[in-house]
């Protein structure tokens, strides 16, 4: 599934009005008057396709490289690799049972002929872990594989190895690794200090907490078991795309009404209004305002690809300045978008980003990193 991308410059407060290419980081850079906000990263996020394969490299030029079972069900396998000489890289495969249940495990991982066994991984995953040693030397067969199953029990998958030698050459490409020691396809005689060093994160800063006094009621149930909601202000209400919004849950006895407001500084509020609600997604516009709900601004959310206003299944939290957002692909929650924005007292600011595009079975914990900060 695509990401909700809207335009705008990224970081601001600002309605926007065209589709900016520019990175989060690189207009923080460009406005000085976001102060420390955020530095410009060395590289920019990219993905690559290579058959059946997926590769997804983060503004850290940490990479992921996934593979499906060949059914698309069943089964996955993920291989990371931090930036710099001295990163190892890392083998997670996934594995459920008929009913989606976990396997306890160990996996029987087999490459063609070579047997490995994978230890389970974090709890509630359905994930298995090679340990380092046999990663490598899993690695070092994988690019020219024929076949590759996976089992536990009587659970099996058969992994597909369609495009795995292309997406780890472009790893060792993209991290310059090429014709180093440490390359994973190209090796060659450059010593590991040849290897590009990982590039500078943007910095992220978070104001310092404010009291919620006066708001700590909304969010909480009542007597009824009901959500207390706040009342929308009349200036944020009659928003253009708060009117929208409202048009489009008017049906909705809830979401009609399921408002939420928090206080970013002595001055300074965030209203959220719900624009559309389905089984397993619901989406909010935010507006930063002054007391009362004065002056009300929409909220432009930094992302690695631009910028949005839509937050889906967004929650922000007071005390630590955050706000999470996961976008689920379907229902199950194996694809989508997780993001975390940071308030620095001036603007939301992209803290990190996870997304995977494809469904293929693979819990948040395991998706590719897109954007990272410090």
């Amino acid at each position: 599934m695509k990401r909700l991308t809207l335009c705008a410059t990224a970081l601001l407060l600002v309605a926007c009005s065209k589709t900016s290419d520019a990175s989060p980081a690189a207009n923080a850079v460009s406005d000085p008057s976001l102060g420390p906000v955020a530095t410009g990263p060395a590289v920019s996020p990219e993905a690559r396709a290579f058959h059946d394969w997926r590769v997804q490299c983060d503004n850290g030029n940490v990479c992921a490289a996934m593979g499906p079972a060949t059914e698309n069900i069943g089964g996955w396998i993920r291989v990371s690799r931090d930036a710099g000489a001295t990163a190892l890289p890392g083998v997670v495969l996934g594995l459920r049972g008929d009913s989606g249940s976990d396997i306890p495990g160990p996996l029987t991982v087999k490459l063609d002929g070579k047997i490995y066994t994978a230890a389970a991984g974090a709890p509630d995953t359905a994930a298995f872990v090679l340990s380092d040693a046999d990663a490598v030397d899993f690695l070092t067969r994988l690019p020219n594989a024929r076949a590759l199953t996976i089992s536990a029990g009587d659970v099996s998958s058969d992994l597909s190895v369609s495009g795995s030698s292309a997406a780890l050459l472009w790893i060792d490409e993209r991290q310059g690794r090429l014709d180093t020691v440490t390359a994973l396809v190209r090796k060659g005689p450059r010593p590991a200090s040849a290897v590009t060093a990982a590039p500078a994160l943007p910095l992220v800063v978070a104001a310092a907490a404010v009291s919620q006094q006066g708001f700590e009621q909304y969010g909480s149930r009542d007597a009824n078991g009901d959500t207390q909601s706040p009342l929308l202000p009349a200036a944020v209400a009659a928003m253009p795309a708060a009117r929208s919004c409202h048009a489009d849950v008017a049906d909705s006895d809830y979401l009609s009404t399921a408002f939420t407001v928090a206080r970013l500084a002595a001055d300074t509020e965030i209203w959220g209004v719900p624009c559309f609600g389905g089984a397993y997604n619901m989406g909010y516009q935010y507006f930063t305002t002054g007391i009362g709900g004065t002056h009300p601004q929409p909220v432009n959310f930094p992302t690695s690809e631009g910028s949005t206003f839509d937050v889906i299944n967004g929650q922000y939290d007071p005390a630590t300045r955050i706000l999470d957002a996961f976008e689920k692909g379907r229902g199950l929650g194996d694809c989508g978008t997780a993001s975390t924005w940071v308030w620095t007292g001036r603007a939301f600011a992209l803290k990190s980003e996870q997304h995977m595009e494809e469904c293929w079975g693979m819990v948040s914990d395991y998706w590719p990193t897109t954007w990272r900060s410090r």
